[in-house]
């Protein structure tokens, strides 16, 4: 199962007003600024968001191939993959939208970085485990 998150889903409906988020500059929209909420939101944006909650700072080429210079996520995909948010491979799919499999993984990793959550081999107790892909264990 591929469930598309949408931007007001990542984000909470309960703060969904995005001015605290906003005015840290998490929340930046697309480029003429609107913020799309209903809108799946993309593995870019996601990486994204999570990349500017860290103040992850970039450190060279992603080495993605469909990740270019001059890509607005480029410096993202860099961060992202020098903090471990995002796995090393030859894609990093940045216009696909973000599976709730991969956004939960990505928010593992990032509490990781930050010490908030312990590496686990224990499977997770959800009802629909099953359908959890095996890199989300990881």
């Amino acid at each position: 199962m591929n469930i598309a998150v949408t931007i007001q889903q990542a984000v909470c409906a309960h703060i969904w007003n995005g001015k605290q988020i906003n005015l840290r500059g998490i929340l930046q929209g697309d480029s003429s600024g609107a913020l799309n909420k209903d809108r799946a939101l993309t593995r870019a944006e996601a990486f994204a968001l999570l990349c500017r909650l860290l103040s992850l700072q970039p450190e060279g080429d992603p080495g993605y191939r469909d990740v270019a210079p001059g890509d607005w996520y480029y410096e993202i995909a860099s961060a992202a993959r020098t903090a471990g948010l995002a796995a090393p491979g030859e894609q990093f799919a940045p216009d696909r939208p973000v599976s709730r499999a991969e956004l939960t993984v990505m928010t593992a990793r990032a509490f990781r970085i930050l010490g908030w959550l312990a590496q686990s081999d224990a499977a997770p107790a959800f009802a629909d485990a099953e359908s959890i892909p095996s890199w989300a264990y990881s």
